[in-house]
């Protein structure tokens, strides 16, 4: 049976390593299987802590990417804007985290007039990401 099932994080495809490699395999995987898979994401920037190529024209705004697969299962990533510091430290990734919160919510709020997912998804290193998954599922 066809679930939409929904992911919350900053960190996803194409990141090469740790979370976002991990969580953009997943999610490829779930569509590839024949479900309906949204992501709200940022743009790619870890490891290097600058948003890579080709996305760097589109930072500072919002972007959605759908990928349909033959299986009849769809991948649709929103990438947010982020605050990406250069130099992270205690202070400016707790900035990044609230950047990504902010952009993630408004994203979530054109979602709630929309079909339910059945399935969030919230993935660490951020809890704020698990704020927002339980915001969408209470409205």
């Amino acid at each position: 049976m066809k679930k939409r099932i929904l992911y919350i994080g900053y960190n996803f495809s194409p990141e090469l390593t740790g979370i976002g490699k991990y969580s953009g395999e997943m999610m490829e995987w779930l569509a590839q299987s024949g479900h309906d898979c949204s992501a709200i994401t940022s743009y790619p920037y870890y490891p290097q802590w600058e948003v890579q190529e080709p996305y760097v024209k589109h930072k500072y705004w919002f972007l959605k990417e759908t990928t349909n697969y033959p299986s009849g299962g769809r991948l649709t990533v929103y990438r947010c804007p982020m605050y990406v510091p250069k130099k992270p430290s205690g202070l400016t990734r707790i900035l990044s985290d609230f950047s990504f919160f902010a952009s993630a919510l408004l994203q979530i709020m054109t979602f709630c007039c929309k079909k339910k997912y059945t399935y969030v998804i919230s993935v660490a290193p951020t809890f704020l990401a698990g704020v927002l998954g339980a915001f969408y599922k209470k409205n």
